[in-house]
């Protein structure tokens, strides 16, 4: 559970209830990226750039947001998960 789900309740029929908008919030969101870049020229006019970049470096988990639905058997709990590590390495022609 990501928050104490006994503090809420399903409102009575035709009733909205007393909770503030955007009372529950979501884990954080922390992402580091990094990219190495070397140029090299061939040529007067043409070079060739050699790249390396990673997407999320330390690989830390993004949580998604938990379930705000009071009627669901899942209320209060975070079921996703996203944006796992990803490295790319390219090559690049300038002229």
């Amino acid at each position: 559970m990501w928050f104490n789900t006994s503090a809420f309740a399903a409102p009575g029929p035709n009733r909205f209830g007393n909770a503030g908008r955007g009372t529950i919030r979501g884990p954080g969101y922390v992402n580091y990226d990094a990219s190495l870049f070397r140029t090299f020229a061939v040529r007067e006019r043409v070079k060739v750039q050699f790249r390396a970049e990673a997407y999320n470096l330390t690989n830390t988990p993004h949580w998604g947001n938990p379930n705000t639905s009071v009627s669901s058997g899942s209320f209060g709990q975070i079921n996703s998960t996203s944006a796992e590590r990803q490295l790319q390495v390219a090559a690049r022609i300038l002229f």
